[in-house]
């Protein structure tokens, strides 16, 4: 019987190792590939995009990516040529988007969804918050034709850069302070924009969830903890009707969890993210 698809878009090839964010992708394209045909779109703008490892090229249906160097916005390549560099200072500070939203025009939306439409997709799932203007042309859709659509914030990103501009006050640095309060502000105007519209949103924390809960009443969150697959610990397989990451796949499947259910889901991760 054929597999549901989903369209996966992350800003870093995952990966089993390295940093943390492709370490997330990796643990949510394993528990992803374990029910769906994931077609993997890398938006690159937080690492390379290649070559995939053999664990990414058989948890996945096809590979795709965005050519950066044509897709940058045309607003923020006309600012990155001002010569004078505080005009340029300046412009960087008043542009809308956050900076790693840049590459997400409407050209790069546009190749997206002529990617993915290739072939039906029953769900989209985007991890980060810079990369949520992609989903635009799937959540503009009609109801009946619309994707499930799932944003993976992992982080409250307007809360970190606020805390980052005042730590950057506190020590002085007035310009990088102004840089990260700008950053903050463009966050919360992105999830304000963005966030109501998405069925599901996922972040790595409760604390995280509380108070995004109270920033966005109605949006339907999931904790979905960050987990590590340590060396020499062989993975277990065993039958399971949540697949290998419950928390993962109830943010898909709008199965609703316990905190109990939660936290032994987390725990399973930590070991293999295999059960």
């Amino acid at each position: 019987m054929p597999r549901d698809r989903i369209l996966y878009v992350t800003p870093i090839m995952p990966q089993h190792f390295g940093n943390g964010l492709a370490m997330r992708a990796a643990s949510v394209l394993e528990a992803l590939a374990s029910r769906f045909d994931v077609h993997l779109f890398v938006v690159p703008v937080a690492g390379d995009l290649g070559p995939p490892s053999d664990f990414v090229r058989s948890s996945t249906a096809r590979i795709g990516g965005l050519d950066l160097a044509k897709h940058l916005d045309p607003l923020y390549r006309l600012i990155a040529r001002t010569p004078d560099p505080e005009a340029r200072a300046r412009a960087e500070l008043a542009y809308p988007k956050p900076f790693l939203s840049r590459f997400c025009s409407g050209e790069s939306a546009k190749s997206l969804h002529e990617w993915s439409g290739e072939f039906p997709i029953t769900a989209v799932h985007v991890m980060r918050l810079y990369l949520a203007p992609l989903a635009l042309q799937f959540l503009r859709r009609p109801a009946a034709d619309r994707p499930l659509c799932v944003l993976d914030l992992d982080d409250d990103d307007a809360r970190t850069y606020r805390r980052l501009a005042r730590l950057h006050r506190e020590l002085g640095n007035h310009r990088a302070a102004a840089v990260a309060a700008a950053e903050g502000k463009k966050y919360r105007a992105c999830a304000e924009g963005c966030l109501p519209s998405f069925d599901r949103v996922m972040v790595c924390s409760e604390a995280d969830s509380v108070h995004l809960a109270a920033c966005f009443p109605g949006t339907r969150l999931a904790v979905v903890p960050n987990s590590y697959r340590a060396p020499g610990i062989g993975r277990r397989r065993r039958p399971s009707d949540t697949g290998r990451c419950a928390c993962c796949l109830s943010a898909i499947s709008g199965i609703s969890l316990t905190s109990t259910r939660r936290c032994s889901c987390a725990a399973k991760c930590c070991r293999s993210c295999a059960d």
